[in-house]
């Protein structure tokens, strides 16, 4: 078949052309194979302005190097050297990407790459009159460094998949020029550290980026050399720099000006971090990425608050860069975790934990918060294994101490944040099946969500952050939220024993923290206690109490609150308590609250409130505030039974007057129980 012109066979052939069915495609294909050859490749990409006739070229060129057939890449190599170095100004940006591609498999063909690691070291090092890199020069190191990484693995063996051999030597090649590299990529940054410390109208974000990009790269492979620990340190003490640059440059604090944007490099610098830490180091550089990495993030996390935050988001900056930084607190912790488990890193722990608790709060999405409940999966894993692996050693007491305040937070930002109440503008981003965001239908929506996500007792159960894509699919976005979100609450509330092993979380012990001198202690406990009431109303305000097993897990947790609150009088004066807005708040609204509960937590509340005020001295007015209203409800009771002698009791009427009496007796008991001056 002929055509009228090359570009017409082209159109068909790309699927461009209305004649492009089955068969014309392969006529056309079958057509252009003439042309796929050096002599004509090489014509089309010196001469042609036509972006299809281009794009053919680079094709064949790639093609034609990656095949067995005989090639001469000598030329070819000087060829692409020069046009990549000197882009012209009709090649599209797709294909000058594509030809440094080419060029560098065409150089593992050739068995030429040490010249080429050579060349581009000697580009690298010549800087331009104002002081900055050529970024076709970066691009083409990035490219090769790209490649050489990723054929590291097995699964992606490189271009000449059955030559094993050639890859083994295309590797020892370019390991012996990364220590040359991994030099000079420092060298770089610290180029790049002192255009931005003197705000440089010459700095390039993007030159800056690729730097980065090749740090990660090169940072795949082993350096050899005495300076590796060094190097290493070096890179990530300049790529945390970066790094946190958006939110020290919008600190009130700051001195900067404007003028300098790292949207691309902040991003590039979270990645490249990920990449450092994640390697497999020798066990000398391991501890310098360990210290260099906690000590940076600490530092860099410091800066987090909502104004630094906001104002980074609204100056070239999208939520893309918190993803990035909860990423690399997700990669740094996964696979440091363990480290962080040395005495000498106790407190540094704690603190880390609190920054991620404000890291975590300071999502403005809820993707972002998704990012940040996987860094909570690896806290929360890790203290689980020590629970069950190694509780009982003494070293591991203040270990698991350190976690309280960070564990305690991120639950208590978790129950906000699946709360309508309380995050009305992220849970609605997720109500899918009402486009308005009508706050009555989304909070049934929410309401039946929790309904279907309680049958799942065995999956929760086993943490649904492992299974998120199976869950992702059987649960739509609000749901998948609260699910999971409400799983690691789970998760975190089932560690055991915590308060009297250095109390992580729940089942506080009330004699440990009520009679312990230490101030904290008894400031951690009434947080719990707060918590855990509020967790309690929120569980069953959504009729989680019908579902069995999750009400059962609730009781356990709530008979450790109520221990908790009927020694605070030995602690707080009943004075003092009612002005706490929280107590104040369940004393006035006790019996509303109660009504949420099951009977027998309903005699345990009052009991525990009753000896609650009773251990604070004889106080007649308080234990009568206590008393009254049930006293009240039982008359209320009684005089409607006796107005309504003649027709069948309502079963809620007999079930409030059972409760009423029943906390009587409870209330009645805690009275016997105390010394006769109070009985009196």
């Amino acid at each position: 078949m002929s055509y009228a012109s090359l570009d017409e066979a082209l159109d068909i052939a790309l699927g461009f052309s209305p004649k492009s069915t089955p068969e014309g495609r392969q006529l056309a294909v079958n057509y252009l194979a003439q042309y796929k050859t050096l002599p004509y490749a090489l014509q089309f990409l010196q001469t042609s302005t036509n972006e299809k006739q281009l794009w053919f070229a680079t094709s064949t060129l790639e093609e034609l190097v990656r095949s067995r057939v005989d090639l001469d890449c000598s030329p070819l190599i000087t060829l692409l050297w020069s046009v990549v170095m000197e882009p012209s100004t009709n090649l599209p940006k797709y294909i000058v990407d594509k030809l440094r591609l080419v060029l560098v498999y065409a150089v593992l063909r050739h068995n030429s790459l040490s010249e080429l690691c050579v060349q581009i070291l000697d580009a690298v090092d010549t800087l331009q009159s104002n002081g900055t890199v050529r970024q076709p020069t970066l691009d083409v190191w990035s490219c090769l460094c790209e490649e050489m990484s990723m054929s590291q693995n097995e699964s992606t063996p490189g271009v000449f998949v059955e030559l094993t051999r050639d890859r083994m030597a295309h590797h020892a090649q370019f390991e012996a020029h990364v220590m040359s590299f991994a030099t000079e990529v420092v060298k770089l940054l610290r180029h790049f550290q002192h255009q931005v410390a003197v705000q440089s109208p010459s700095f390039s974000d993007a030159a800056l980026a690729t730097t980065l990009r090749i740090a990660g790269f090169v940072s795949t492979f082993r350096f050899a050399g005495d300076g590796a620990a060094d190097i290493v340190r070096d890179m990530i003490v300049l790529a945390m720099e970066f790094a946190a640059y958006p939110l020290r440059q919008h600190t009130p604090s700051s001195s900067q000006s404007s003028s300098i944007r790292l949207a691309l490099s902040s991003n590039a610098a979270c990645n490249a971090l990920c990449t450092i830490v994640a390697t497999k180091w020798p066990r000398d550089v391991t501890v310098v990425v360990v210290n260099c990495a906690l000590d940076g993030l600490l530092t860099w996390l410091a800066l987090l608050s909502e104004s630094a935050v906001q104002r980074a988001l609204d100056h070239d900056h999208d939520d893309a860069y918190l993803d990035t930084v909860s990423a690399f607190v997700e990669t740094f912790l996964s696979h440091h975790l363990r480290h962080l488990h040395h005495a000498r890193y106790i407190a540094s722990l704690s603190a880390l934990l609190g920054h991620v608790v404000t890291l975590t709060s300071l999502q403005p999405h809820v993707s972002g918060l998704f990012h940040c409940l996987t860094v909570w999966e690896v806290f929360v894993s890790h203290v689980e294994d020590i629970e069950e692996n190694e509780m009982g050693r003494p070293s591991n007491d203040g270990l698991l101490r350190s976690y309280e305040v960070g564990l305690v937070g991120v639950m208590q930002l978790l129950v906000e944040r699946m709360l309508f109440a309380s995050n009305g503008p992220q849970l609605g981003e997720l109500d899918e099946e009402d486009g308005g965001g009508n706050p009555t239908t989304t909070t049934t929506t929410t309401r039946s969500t929790y309904d279907e996500y309680a049958d799942k007792e065995d999956d929760i159960a086993t943490g649904a952050l492992v299974d998120q894509d199976q869950t992702s699919t059987e649960l739509s976005d609000l749901k998948a939220f609260v699910f999971e979100c409400f799983s690691l609450v789970r998760r975190i509330t089932r560690v055991h024993d915590l308060t009297v092993q250095c109390a992580l979380l729940s089942c506080v012990s009330a004699q440990h923290v009520t009679n312990s001198n230490v101030v904290a202690d008894k400031s951690t406990g009434w947080d719990i206690l707060v918590l855990f009431v509020d967790l309690a109303e929120y569980i069953t305000t959504h009729r989680v109490h019908t579902r069995g097993a999750a009400f059962v897990d609730l009781e356990n947790v709530m008979q450790s609150a109520l221990n908790l609150l009927a020694g605070m009088g030995s602690v707080f004066p009943y004075a003092i308590q009612v002005e706490i807005p929280s107590l104040g708040h369940l004393y006035a609204n006790l019996q509303d609250f109660c009504l949420h509960l099951s009977p027998s937590v309903q005699c345990q509340l009052y009991t525990a409130l009753a000896h609650n005020v009773l251990s604070t001295g004889l106080s007649v007015a308080s234990f009568s505030s206590l008393v009254t209203p049930v006293l009240t409800s039982v008359v209320e009771s009684v005089v409607t039974m006796q107005q309504n002698a003649q027709r069948v009791l309502e079963p809620a009427l007999l079930a409030q007057l059972m409760r009423d009496i029943s906390i009587c007796g409870a209330l009645a008991r805690v009275v016997l129980t105390k010394p006769k001056q109070v009985k009196l």
